[in-house]
């Protein structure tokens, strides 16, 4: 499978497990010849910057790059015997594999937060249960009827929240209705920010696409502000979640996100508002008030519910810092795993051309 719009590029092999599966129309399903080509060695070259020049070539569309399907097949590709194909697949493979190990390191560094923040604010995560059935009580029941949402893993959860000082979100902070008419306020293009740029173990947006304004997407129509909170609203459970800074003050975002703007109280403040929301006690709650099958979504009144634990401003700033110091660490891991493989892959190509 071959990545064709957005991000160009990005190659796998699809395993034997997976005997059928469903795809996006974002990507291009390759079925070779293999007496020509070993597919391993195929998808090492194509995540090569040897296939990415040709890729650049002969991009269709402005602002979100697409590569279409008639442009792929005419990809060159170098065909190196049989034994020499293995061996570069093989190295791509290891490179491959160390990186996918550093960024799951990485990704577990941010995962460890979770329980020294519990911690500090005197909260435990519930056990989890494994059951067929179970009973709720009728005072219980809220509007909802699905029985997804009265898990008793997260009834143990909001029990275990109410243990501390809390609030729902909606009593903390307002819920931003500024969109863009898709005309005013730029010249020809427009800063777009999408849901697949943000960072799910930083938050951080990786890149922001800039798109004309006549081929503006029914979605781009959220105005985001300096230090707004943006929540995804798709599979919210993921942590698509970013605080937006000075820089990218009057960008659009998809309606694919809910806005959070200015606090209600001073109580809490908003870097750890942020930062709250990307833990486990908050990506839980967003699960169980998400309906839906493959991609389920949260409304922006479900996100107003939430319970966010309110300790004391001091624990609050020792959460931050604390969570910055892993985001950090995580970081600096996922950088080295970057060069590493860039520099595993310039080995590969010059295997290639040599």
């Amino acid at each position: 499978m071959l990545t064709k719009v957005g991000t160009i590029g990005n190659c796998i092999v699809i395993k034997e497990e997976y005997p059928s599966f469903s795809i996006f129309v974002s990507v291009a399903l390759l079925k070779l010849k293999k007496e020509l080509v070993s597919p391993y060695f195929l998808s090492a070259f194509l995540n090569s910057e040897l296939a990415y020049v040709q890729f650049l070539r002969c991009l269709k569309g402005i602002g979100v790059p697409d590569l279409h399907l008639e442009s792929i097949q005419e990809i060159k590709v170098p065909l190196p015997n049989k034994a020499k194909q293995d061996f570069i697949a093989e190295k791509f493979e290891d490179a491959f594999r160390i990186k996918l190990s550093r960024e799951e390191e990485a990704n577990n560094i941010v995962k460890g937060v979770d329980e020294i923040i519990a911690q500090k604010i005197g909260f435990e995560f519930p056990k989890v249960k494994l059951k067929n059935t179970f009973a709720v009580k009728v005072s219980a029941i809220e509007s909802r009827l699905d029985p997804h949402f009265y898990l008793p893993n997260f009834k143990e959860l909001l029990d275990n929240i109410k243990k501390t000082k809390y609030a729902y979100l909606g009593n903390l902070v307002e819920f931003s209705k500024e969109t863009w008419n898709q005309k005013d306020g730029f010249q020809n293009e427009f800063p777009y920010i999408e849901i697949s740029e943000i960072d799910l173990s930083s938050g951080k947006i990786n890149s922001v696409s800039l798109v004309p304004i006549a081929e503006a997407p029914s979605r781009a129509k959220m105005v985001v502000r300096e230090n707004d909170i943006m929540i995804s609203t798709t599979r919210p459970h993921r942590g698509a979640i970013s605080l937006i800074e000075k820089d990218k003050d009057g960008f659009i975002a998809s309606t694919g996100f809910t806005i959070l703007r200015n606090l209600k109280t001073s109580d809490i403040s908003k870097e750890y508002l942020f930062y709250m929301l990307r833990t486990q006690i908050c990506l839980l709650q967003m699960l169980q008030r998400s309906s839906g099958g493959s991609y389920p979504a949260i409304t922006a009144e479900e996100v107003k519910n939430i319970y966010i634990p309110i300790p004391d401003k001091d624990i609050q700033q020792e959460i931050v810092n604390d969570i910055k110091a892993f985001i950090i660490q995580a970081e600096k891991l996922k950088e080295e795993a970057k060069a590493e493989f860039k520099k595993a892959k310039q080995e590969i190509e010059a295997l290639i051309l040599n």
